[in-house]
């Protein structure tokens, strides 16, 4: 019948569907999922076309293919994702930085967008306007790496049939290298660190490349002084909540290792352990065992922010170093890469590390690879041609 007349009057059910013929000639399919949602609307030039499509969106339905378009915004997808799923994946110390970023950045730029009306333009726009703004490459791309997520998981829940960011090309994360003190500063900066209170703090970080959080968390039983190692098994992270009170947003909590790789035992060096041992005796009274054996006087927590004002800038400047340094560079880098350039197998500098792998190893090291080309040359050369070469000597 044409017209306009429907093919059955009566009132269809979620999960059925109609077909009707226009005025125009053309076939109209309409389609209720059972799932809910919006209806869906099809057009063809023939009859049987019609069904076959009423017949597919009935079978994407089943299957749980067909997209359940919602109205909310961007941003609520955004506070949806954050909750519901970023928050269960990352550690908590994570979740508050990323939240703080993602709310900063991407929920103040695309928030106001509806979730469903996302074009992939609307997204090129963002990633330019954040670079007109003046946000850093590693900033953009990493806002870039969320957004892609927030739109796959809005696919996988059935809110959009598609995630417009897979037709944008992506932000470059430009490459930064590991930087890292050479083996004069490093002296510099322990020989300034001689006679302070964080002398052994300093000695320890230089010495194992342990993060600053592992480093804070340490209680005295991780430290074995008689078999020189310690113990890794926890690190001390601050949290970020914004939503708090102004004052009481960030606050300290002992949390899991980074990685499972991050629990781990490390072997201490001599020198190390003297100062550990004169540290440990320089006490009131001997520590006891669940006592962290790093802290301010007061007894409160190692806290980044206070540590680098109180304790780091200063230091630095009696060791006639940048004030730019960061304690990452000058401790957790420079204690793999000499370790590398010395011919110490990047499989031990990995498990001191706590990496997860040694190909995470070797990526943020890689600006050493010339040096460990040339050892390599000469140890060739050296086993082949010097009879009283030891192959067991800085073995790679």
């Amino acid at each position: 019948r044409r017209g306009g007349s429907d093919v059955g009057r009566k009132r269809r059910a979620n999960g059925e569907g109609s077909v009707r013929q226009r005025a125009d000639g053309r076939w109209e399919v309409r389609f209720m999922p059972a799932s809910g949602g919006k209806s869906r609307s099809a057009y063809a030039r023939t009859q049987r076309e019609a069904v076959q499509k009423l017949q597919s969106l009935k079978a994407e339905d089943g299957s749980g293919v067909l997209p359940v378009t919602g109205k909310e915004s961007f941003g609520e997808w955004v506070d949806h994702w954050l909750e519901n799923v970023h928050r269960r994946k990352v550690r908590e110390s994570t979740f508050g930085k990323d939240s703080s970023l993602i709310r900063k950045h991407i929920v103040a730029r695309l928030g106001g967008y509806s979730l469903a009306k996302l074009q992939p333009a609307d997204l090129d726009k963002f990633i330019s306007q954040m670079k007109r703004d003046g946000v850093g490459a590693r900033t953009v791309a990493h806002c870039w790496v969320h957004v892609r997520q927030i739109l796959r998981n809005a696919v996988r829940s059935r809110r959009i049939p598609y995630s417009p960011a897979e037709a944008v090309e992506p932000p470059r994360s430009p490459r930064k290298e590991a930087k890292h003190l050479d083996a004069g500063q490093a002296r510099a900066l322990l020989t300034a660190a001689e006679g302070s209170p964080f002398e052994a703090f300093i000695m320890l970080a230089v010495n194992t490349g342990a993060r600053f959080g592992e480093l804070a968390a340490l209680v005295w039983r991780d430290i074995d002084l008689d078999r020189g190692r310690l113990t890794i098994t926890k690190s001390l992270a601050e949290i970020y909540d914004a939503t708090a009170p102004v004052g009481q947003r960030n606050t300290v909590k002992i949390t899991e290792p980074k990685t499972d790789a991050s629990s781990r035992t490390i072997v201490l060096g001599r020198r190390c352990l003297d100062v550990l041992r004169a540290y440990r005796d320089n006490a009131d009274a001997t520590p006891h065992p669940t006592a962290r054996v790093f802290g301010y006087e007061d007894g409160s927590p190692l806290r980044a922010g206070t540590f680098r004002s109180r304790v780091w800038k200063p230091l630095l400047k009696r060791a006639g170093l940048p004030e730019s340094t960061q304690f990452k560079v000058a401790t957790r880098h420079t204690a793999a890469t000499l370790a590398l350039v010395e011919g110490v197998s990047a499989r031990v500098i990995q498990e001191r590390l706590g990496h997860s792998s040694v190909t995470t190893t070797l990526q943020v090291y890689s600006h050493v690879t010339p040096e460990l080309k040339e050892h390599a040359a000469d140890a060739i050369e050296a086993a082949i041609f010097d009879p009283k070469f030891d192959p067991n000597q800085d073995a790679l």
